[in-house]
C-alpha cells in the first residue's frame, strides 16, 4: 500500500464489495496488470451494486418523494430532540 496506494485503493474497493481479502485479489490478478485489476473491480462493484439497482428499479417516482419526505420529517424529528438537548444542557431554554 505504501508503494503503490492506488494499486491498494482498488483493491480495497473490491475487497470492500467482494467479500475477499485483498491478498487474494491480488493473487487473482497476478501479472495481468492495470487493465485486469480494474476489470476486477469493476465487476466486484457490479455485483454489490446489482440488488440495490434491482430494488429501485421497482419504485416509481411517486415512491420515491413519498420514502424521501418520510425520511425527512423523521431527520427533523431526530434534530429538534438533539436541539432540544443541547439548549438544555447550555441553559439556553427560554
Amino acid at each position: 500500500p505504501d508503494r503503490r496506494p492506488a494499486v491498494a485503493n482498488l483493491l480495497t474497493l473490491a475487497s470492500v464489495c467482494s467479500g475477499q481479502p485483498p491478498a487474494r485479489l491480488a493473487a487473482q490478478v497476478g501479472a495481468g496488470g492495470g487493465l485486469a485489476l480494474k476489470q476486477l473491480v469493476i465487476e466486484a462493484v457490479n455485483d454489490f451494486l446489482a440488488p440495490i439497482r434491482a430494488r429501485r428499479a421497482g419504485f416509481s417516482s411517486a415512491d420515491a418523494a413519498e420514502l424521501l419526505a418520510r425520511g425527512a420529517g423523521q431527520a427533523n424529528e431526530v434534530a429538534e430532540a438533539t436541539l432540544a438537548q443541547v439548549k438544555r444542557a447550555m441553559g439556553m431554554e427560554y
